[in-house]
């Protein structure tokens, strides 16, 4: 595992419950993961959830279509059995981002929920490339990620605490990723975000439905 990569599990091993009190409403992402749902062509579609966290994003579509089966991956332990607990009907996997091509099995929609801040920009687009190959004929793929100039990333957070590497992205190569990769833009908009203690910035949401 690559130095950043275990700064980063480490990390999110640390604050997983934190994290949960944080961020456990998905509420500001509401409209774009209902159409995701409406995007899907069934109610009893298998979903794959990459980086999962604390099974947020994952309870949230299940909780609008019951129907689903999910199955949830991260590379923390602590975020795993979180995820284990906010949806107990979920298979989660020990399995890092990079290595979804590995699973031996076909999705209907496939969510990226942040997981591309911690992905850099050759990485993310053969991460959308490797969707492909998991997706079903006209697979549903939900992205959101933090905006602004790739060149730009780098170790954030206080100079006397832990610091993170954040990988910025930019919609225009998301999206053309997307197309390469035989994707229709469903929707693709930037969104404001304001997490308080002034961390405020705008947020990439693509989603990308696989031509018929």
């Amino acid at each position: 595992m690559e130095k950043r990569t275990e700064e980063t599990v480490k990390i999110f091993d640390d604050a997983a419950h934190g994290y949960q009190a944080k961020y456990m409403d998905v509420g500001p992402y509401a409209d774009s993961l209902s159409l995701f749902c409406e995007s899907l062509t069934s109610t009893d579609s298998n979903i794959l959830d990459v980086a999962c966290g604390p099974g947020n994003v994952a309870k949230f579509v299940l909780d609008m279509m019951p129907g689903l089966k999910i199955m949830a991956t991260d590379l923390s332990k602590e975020m795993l059995k979180l995820a284990k607990i906010n949806i107990p009907s979920a298979d989660t996997i020990l399995m890092d981002a990079k290595d979804i091509k590995t699973i031996n099995h076909k999705f209907n929609g496939i969510v990226a929920s942040f997981i591309f801040p911690y992905l850099s920009k050759g990485e993310v687009i053969k991460f959308i490339a490797d969707t492909r190959e998991l997706l079903t004929e006209r697979g549903v793929l939900y992205i959101s990620t933090m905006e602004g100039r790739n060149s730009n990333s780098g170790y954030v957070g206080p100079s006397d605490g832990v610091q993170m590497y954040m990988n910025y992205h930019e919609a225009k190569y998301l999206e053309e990723a997307l197309e390469n990769s035989g994707f229709d833009i469903v929707i693709s908009k930037l969104q404001a975000y304001d997490y308080g203690n002034d961390n405020k910035g705008t947020d990439i949401i693509i989603i990308g439905k696989l031509k018929a």
